[in-house]
């Protein structure tokens, strides 16, 4: 079974990009094997409300792995920047950044 993550465009604003990554660690035979996402995709110019797929993790197959994601966003009014998960096993399981201030929550960091 597969469990999509996605980045909702709340930010009343165009993102003029959205780039995500994410690589982990796989568990085998007690030895870590680093990973990293293969489908590297770039989305340009999302819509305020729209939704973008950042990533996909398989329940069964990716129990084992620690995986954390960063996702890269800009935009004229936000800038460049960086909005990182910790590494878990089994990948993201869900999370809501929100702010209303333009104050920098802590897991965005502002790209100077």
């Amino acid at each position: 079974m597969k469990s999509d993550v996605f980045l909702i465009n709340d930010s009343g604003e165009i993102l003029e990009v959205v780039f995500p990554d994410s690589a982990g660690l796989f568990i085998f035979d007690d030895e870590l094997l680093p990973v990293s996402s293969k489908n590297k995709v770039i989305y340009k110019n999302v819509q305020p409300g729209e939704a973008v797929k950042i990533e996909e993790y398989d329940l069964f197959y990716d129990t084992d792995s620690i995986l954390g994601l960063t996702v890269r966003v800009k935009s004229s009014k936000l800038g460049d920047m960086e909005l990182s998960t910790y590494g878990s096993k089994g990948g993201i399981r869900g999370g809501v950044l929100l702010w209303d201030t333009m104050e920098v929550g802590d897991l965005v960091s502002k790209k100077e």
